[in-house]
């Protein structure tokens, strides 16, 4: 007589990916425990089943004898052959006095990771059916503080791939994912400090004309008020001076997701056409512009055409040029200031 025995049929109770936190427990569900709780619940007692052989006769796939299949003798993490390893799920936990699921299937969910516990059942006729659950622990990000602004770090996105192929969870760093970073995140800059030349329109222009032995220095402010004089133009020309330059940094910093902008006033940073060995000097204050001013620049005494160039010198907070403790000058003239001294 032939005989049909349909291999056992196993379906898990519950999601087949489950996500916890690192830090937090995988356990076997107890009797009588909430089943609010997050704990492993094995299979589906219900619909899982063990076929019994019948003759070939007797066999209706649609309404076949079946046995039940429990947690009771379901293995876990068992060896290939289903019978030896492992353990037997419904025993698997410290209550019964027995090594938990962890402890049996040899994983941890101390640390962030991705493992897999298989449930497995024999028949008597040798016959196997396994099905499996992918246990994901993700890290517990918030608890590693960004240092720049105090804020937890986060969960990102993005998984990385690991060792074994599978996807893990990784935390932002300094609030950043990599993974997530793409053409719309702006990056910061550092951008060229500006050096403008202040004029006066008709009067003070990128060309100036002074008379022969007529001084040209910088205008003069009133104590009284901190208001600067302006240059005019007189029949014997001694009404010129110089309205001198503009200098300002803008340093970029992030907050959040915004990019916030910063104006840095460097206009007493200004140095009047300094000697080139100030480029190796830490300080070079003699030759600043408002102590300075154009001395040394141009001779007034002896016609001919000057150029004088403004330079100024970077603080530590230009930090594309500058290091701790050192002033590096930048010769920076984006508009070129050129005086004729004339006779007439």
């Amino acid at each position: 007589m032939v005989f049909v025995n349909d291999p056992p049929v196993l379906k898990l109770f519950g999601a087949g990916v489950v996500e916890i936190t690192a830090g937090l427990p995988w356990l076997i569900c107890l009797p009588g425990q909430p089943s609010t709780d997050l704990c492993d619940r094995g299979i589906d007692e219900f619909n899982s089943f063990d076929p019994i052989a019948v003759p070939e006769t007797e066999y209706d796939a649609t309404n076949r004898r079946v046995s039940k299949v429990t947690n009771k003798i379901i293995r876990v993490c068992a060896d290939e052959d289903g019978l030896a390893g492992g353990g037997v799920f419904a025993e698997s936990h410290v209550t019964y006095g027995n090594p938990g699921l962890a402890a049996v299937c040899g994983f941890t969910t101390k640390v962030a990771g991705t493992f897999t516990i298989e449930y497995s059942f024999v028949d008597d006729a040798g016959q196997q059916s396994r099905v499996s659950r992918q246990i994901i622990v993700k890290p517990d990000c918030a608890k590693v503080v960004n240092e720049n602004n105090g804020m937890p770090n986060f969960l990102c996105e993005n998984k990385e791939r690991n060792d074994e192929g599978l996807l893990n969870y990784v935390c932002s760093v300094n609030n950043y994912c990599a993974g997530d970073l793409t053409d719309d995140i702006v990056e910061l800059v550092d951008l060229f400090p500006t050096l403008t030349l202040k004029t006066v329109p008709g009067v003070i222009e990128l060309t100036v004309n002074i008379r022969k032995f007529q001084p040209y220095k910088p205008c003069a402010v009133n104590p009284s008020t901190g208001v600067t004089q302006l240059p005019e133009n007189t029949f014997f020309g001694d009404g010129l001076c110089d309205p001198g330059v503009s200098a300002f940094d803008v340093k970029q910093s992030r907050v959040d997701d915004l990019i916030i902008e910063t104006t840095v006033d460097l206009t007493r940073e200004v140095l009047s056409c300094p000697p080139a060995e100030c480029d190796a000097l830490e300080s070079c204050d003699d030759h600043m512009y408002t102590k300075k001013g154009l001395g040394g620049c141009i001779d007034t005494s002896i016609e001919g055409t000057y150029f004088p160039v403004p330079t100024f010198r970077l603080p530590d907070y230009c930090s594309v040029w500058s290091t701790v403790g050192k002033y590096y000058p930048l010769r920076r003239t984006p508009f070129q200031s050129l005086i004729r001294i004339t006779i007439d």
